[in-house]
């Protein structure tokens, strides 16, 4: 798995490329580095990692609340260090979005190419935050697209059996409590 890791100004380009002698392998820029990591206490991960003469211990500092994904909190070698951490699917998810989503209506768009397995919601559905509208088989892998808000469904842009490509738009949903 590829993603890009920003430790303040400067930008990494990761990849995870196998396990060698129980450590897994990672390029980090096209260097190859070992990563022996473990549990610490359930909230807390240590990682060492050895690449010529660079050793460091990295500790996950315990997340705070509304905290943005994939932004971590780390101990390094004692010292604070933020890194946010975002995979391919992040910034195509977010691309596919911009400026399709207000505060009181979103578009939601599909992250990978595929095709449209099932449609769980009809326009006019009372909707949740976080629950399964559609069924998107990408990869031979059945992916569930997620209600992003509460509210009422208003358009239905796909059918069963539908093809659809990354940042096609596949349903909208109206926040409950707003009107157009």
């Amino acid at each position: 798995m590829k993603c890009r890791v920003t430790i303040g100004e400067k930008v990494l380009e990761v990849e995870s490329v196998g396990l060698r002698d129980g450590k897994t392998v990672l390029l980090v820029d096209g260097l190859e580095v070992l990563i022996d990591a473990g549990p610490l206490n359930g909230l807390f991960c240590e990682v060492r990692a050895t690449s010529g003469a660079i050793s460091a211990l990295m500790e996950r500092l315990p997340a705070r609340a509304g905290a943005k994904a994939g932004l971590l909190k780390l101990l390094a070698n004692g010292r604070p260090v933020t890194v946010q951490v975002e995979t391919e699917r992040d910034r195509l998810r977010a691309t596919s979005r911009a400026g399709k989503t207000t505060k009181d209506r979103v578009t939601a768009r599909s992250v990978l190419p595929g095709i449209i397995r099932r449609v769980m919601c009809k326009v006019g559905d009372v909707v949740k935050d976080g629950e399964a509208i559609l069924t998107l088989e990408a990869m031979k892998m059945e992916n569930e697209v997620r209600a992003e808000i509460s509210g009422r469904v208003t358009a239905l842009l796909v059918k069963e059996g539908q093809v659809v490509n990354s940042g096609d738009a596949l349903a909208e949903i109206e926040e409950a409590g707003s009107s157009s």
